[in-house]
């Protein structure tokens, strides 16, 4: 089995910024005055050396991040494009990221006001909001309880509750309808090798999912503004009431997140973390600062934090996101829109010691490399 390190996403037309290498930027604009200014012929000219700095700072842009991680992905956010990633394909254990689908399919059927009860059944063990049985909460903060502190108690109420409401469950089987519905749902976001036998990430056989699908998973939620509301949350706490005589008691249950970026790493917004013996360390991170916004996943990590900020500042020292103007070019708009794509993340400069100096034509050649896609990620079982 080999591994796979992706830098160079495959191209389209699809958003309003243009991703390109942040060392390249000063050559890229003036490739685009050289066009202008020359009207597409190609200059004659010879080779243009390279400078010890311009060498090493190009050497650096071709560094890629170094992560304990098994399997590791970072993606653009709002475009899906992989930046960088290792073993983005293989199977492997989740743990509680897999509560990321447990809330998108919550929101699917529920309204975030309904009321859930808690029973005996749904106190699971291992990590908890504290929720004891007979409480009644509502499904947003259960949703705050399954997130935030990553409770089993809660996701296995939110699981219960839906699985027997809307999905045909009864009695003990609200749950297995609910995990039915989270693969269902895994198909309809394209998630090909993900599965799920629990609604909170224990380890089973049969439960597994893979970085690049697990960054999927996470722009899922990061697209929903409740869920990113949550899971951008440092702590909250959880509010619900049970019953008391012919009255109720109000009940509350302070938490506190389990992602240790957030309130740390300039941007850092979500998504959610796991650990069992199985997955190891795990976790989906998303970062925005302006318009660069990047989702990075590591799963098996024995430092999760420390992986993330690696591979997140790699991706803001390597790549810029600019927006896109089409009257700048002109009729030359088909050709370079289409390859220089708000969708792409270019490829990085060559670091030789010399190379040819750019012209009208050399784009247009290079350009074309940049349409190729990616090895796709390996697909492991």
């Amino acid at each position: 089995m080999s591994s796979h390190n992706y830098s160079t996403p495959n191209l389209q037309l699809a958003a309003p910024f243009v991703l390109v290498l942040r060392r390249a930027l000063p050559t890229a604009l003036a490739v685009l005055l050289c066009l202008i200014v020359t009207g597409f012929a190609a200059p004659s000219v010879g080779a243009v050396p390279l400078d010890s700095d311009r060498l090493a700072r190009a050497v650096r842009a071709s560094e890629t991040p170094s992560v304990t991680a098994r399997a590791a992905v970072l993606v653009d956010t709002d475009t899906g494009r992989v930046l960088w990633g290792t073993n983005a394909g293989r199977r492997l254990s989740m743990a509680s990221t897999t509560k990321m689908m447990t809330a998108l399919v919550v929101l699917r059927y529920a309204q975030p006001n309904e009321t859930a009860t808690v029973y005996p059944r749904d106190l699971v063990g291992g990590s908890t909001a504290n929720l004891r049985a007979g409480e009644r909460i509502t499904i947003e903060e259960l949703l705050y309880g399954a997130l935030i502190p990553s409770g089993n108690d809660a996701a296995w109420v939110l699981a219960d509750y839906v699985g027997r409401t809307y999905l045909g469950g009864v009695g003990d089987g609200g749950v297995p309808a609910f995990v039915e519905e989270m693969n269902v749902h895994a198909r309809r976001l394209g998630l090909q090798d993900t599965n799920f036998v629990n609604p909170n990430g224990f380890d089973e056989p049969g439960h597994y999912s893979t970085a690049l699908d697990l960054a999927r998973l996470g722009r899922a939620v990061m697209s929903e503004p409740l869920l990113a509301e949550i899971v951008g949350s440092t702590r909250h706490t959880v509010v619900g009431y049970s019953p008391s005589g012919g009255g109720r008691k109000s009940v509350s249950h302070p938490v506190e997140t389990t992602n240790e970026l957030l309130g740390s790493y300039r941007g850092a917004d979500g998504v959610k973390t796991g650990t069992t013996p199985s997955a190891g360390q795990v976790f989906v991170a998303s970062v925005r600062r302006g318009d660069s916004a990047m989702i990075g996943v590591v799963i098996g990590s024995t430092d999760r934090f420390s992986d993330t900020r690696a591979m997140f500042d790699w991706g803001f020292a390597t790549y810029e996101w600019l927006p896109l103007s089409a009257r700048l070019f002109g009729p030359f708009v088909p050709t370079v829109i289409e390859r220089l794509s708000p969708a792409a993340a270019v490829q990085r400069t060559n670091t030789a010691p010399s190379v040819p100096a750019w012209s009208a034509s050399a784009l247009v050649r290079r350009a074309a490399t940049w349409h190729s896609a990616p090895p796709s990620p390996e697909r492991t079982p």
